[in-house]
């Protein structure tokens, strides 16, 4: 997790908070200046289209992932680009304010969000079953690797 955007007071259902400050970019711009990275700060608008705050000192890139339990929620303009964030609930003062990055964010990467975030599959995980590493899993990890496993079988 990143650094987390926290409220500073209560905040109602339905305000709007912010737009997303970045620069806008081509797609092929973007993919030429994250050629070998996966780029943490670009918010796609459409297919040719994303917000990237990389160099972006604005809070709003600062907002963490939840899908579980999100109180946040954003609206994406294509014209003119932008994408703005409004709270789904009442939020209370020290409550960190989060959103569902969405599945199009995680899949591909090559690492996955917390569990306590998120609880969907993004990639089959690799079991190497054979090897004992000496570390046993706790009851709730068993679970989850069960659960895998049934759901590709």
């Amino acid at each position: 997790r990143g650094l987390g955007v926290f409220a500073t007071a209560p905040i109602n259902n339905g305000t709007f908070l912010t737009d997303y400050v970045g620069k806008v970019v081509p797609s092929e711009e973007l993919l030429r200046d994250h050629p070998d990275a996966e780029p943490e700060y670009a918010f796609r608008v459409d297919d040719a289209l994303y917000i990237d705050a990389e160099n972006s000192t604005h809070w709003s890139k600062r907002m963490n992932h939840n899908a579980l339990a999100p109180n946040v929620d954003f609206e994406v303009t294509a014209s003119p680009p932008r994408v703005r964030f409004a709270t789904i609930r009442d939020v209370k003062k020290g409550e960190e304010l989060t959103f569902d990055y969405g599945t199009e964010f995680w899949d591909g990467r090559s690492y996955s969000p917390d569990a306590a975030t998120d609880g969907r599959v993004y990639a089959s995980p690799t079991f190497c079953e054979s090897v004992d590493l000496g570390v046993p899993l706790s009851e709730g990890a068993l679970r989850d690797v069960l659960r895998a496993r049934a759901s590709r079988a």
